[in-house]
């Protein structure tokens, strides 16, 4: 019998919602810092006939994750911001113009 095992750790959810940008923030890029670590993801919309991405970004935490972390986003209209996420295992609503830095 084969066990499907995933090792331990937290996820981040993170929606964006644009003002100046388009209001589902097509294009925006995500960086996730997290001590030495960074990880980037870009808001893409459908991916092909009659489909559609998740607009909701997700990051995988490992346990040794030390929060706050940094959260920068790139706007489509130019503009970035960052954030300061102290919570795992919850999703983010980030609005552009309002960041906390």
């Amino acid at each position: 019998m084969v066990i499907n095992k995933t090792p331990g750790g937290k996820s981040l959810r993170i929606r964006l919602v644009g003002t100046t940008s388009n209001r589902d923030a097509f294009g925006a890029r995500v960086e996730l810092k997290i001590g030495t670590l960074k990880s980037v993801r870009q808001v893409v919309g459908g991916g092909s006939y009659a489909s559609a991405n998740d607009l909701i970004i997700h990051f995988g935490i490992p346990e040794s994750g030390v929060f706050p972390a940094n959260v920068q986003v790139r706007w489509p209209s130019g503009k970035s911001e960052n954030w300061s996420v102290s919570e795992t295992d919850r999703e983010w609503i980030l609005v552009e113009g309002q960041s906390t830095k």
